[in-house]
């Protein structure tokens, strides 16, 4: 499996320029409060060292801890709520 810049992503070179093209990318995300727009050079590097399957498999586990450290939030400010209230 080779990427858009002819890297072998199957060699340990390969992931680990995948791996860290992604790794910036989506702290460029999180620095930016998900503003692609700002991280557009950062994606464009990922999208080049990766293949399409892995974008597509990172960018849905990104989504899903996403969804899941919101919910959580959710549901911890509402037990710290029913507890302040004194309900249990």
């Amino acid at each position: 499996m080779t990427t858009k810049a002819g890297t072998n992503i199957t060699s340990k070179e390969g992931r680990d320029l995948c791996w860290k093209a992604r790794d910036e990318y989506h702290a460029c995300l999180d620095a930016n409060e998900e503003n692609n727009a700002l991280c557009q050079d950062k994606f464009k590097v990922y999208e080049t060292v990766c293949t399409p399957t892995w974008l597509k498999h990172f960018e849905a586990q990104r989504k899903q801890k996403r969804l899941l450290r919101r919910v959580t939030e959710e549901v911890e400010l509402a037990v710290s709520t029913d507890k302040g209230r004194g309900s249990r």
